[in-house]
């Protein structure tokens, strides 16, 4: 697994987002200059601390509200979604794969159904991350989870970059 994301700038690739959500150093070009001057002997002996080199991307920090270094902070302290059971719903986009891989880089435990055979430990810290396409299957979750919390995916995307839990943005039902 990787310690060190490189790019040059916030993208909301399941990359990206899964690095976020694990609290790994995100750096730009600074970074690899860097790593260049050690290797061309310049600094000998010198380690390149990738936190001195968090990416700047103001532009799309204040699109997205946050603040890339104190979410990375933040993550490495604890895990976003640690405790949490989300389930995802079949037609979600991007696909439930990186659904499930960006929800377990967050700490939680991803399910496809409710009848699966894990059942969530604590009801108030489940939810479902569904699309407009999959809302026949939402009655199924409320049956069993009458107060369940059924969002989009942008509040998996805008709940990891600001690493903060508000469903009230994002609800689709």
């Amino acid at each position: 697994m990787a310690t060190i994301l490189v790019t040059d700038r916030v993208a909301r690739t399941c990359k990206f987002l899964c690095a976020v959500a694990r609290g790994i150093p995100i750096v730009g070009q600074s970074y690899l200059d860097a790593l260049k001057a050690v290797s061309n002997g310049s600094d000998v002996g010198a380690a390149v601390d990738p936190w001195q080199h968090i990416l700047l991307d103001r532009e799309s920090e204040k699109r997205y509200k946050f603040d890339l270094h104190q979410t990375l902070l933040k993550a490495q302290q604890a895990k976003l979604l640690s405790g949490y059971t989300v389930f995802v719903t079949s037609n979600v986009h991007p696909p439930a794969t990186e659904i499930f891989l960006m929800l377990s880089c967050a700490g939680a435990i991803p399910l496809k159904n409710p009848s699966s055979s894990r059942a969530p430990k604590d009801a108030h810290k489940t939810f479902v991350i569904s699309c407009p396409a999959d809302a026949v299957s939402w009655e199924k979750y409320r049956e069993k989870y009458p107060t369940i919390e059924i969002v989009s995916t942008e509040w998996l995307m805008c709940s990891l970059m600001q690493y903060s839990i508000s469903f009230k943005n994002h609800r689709l039902l």
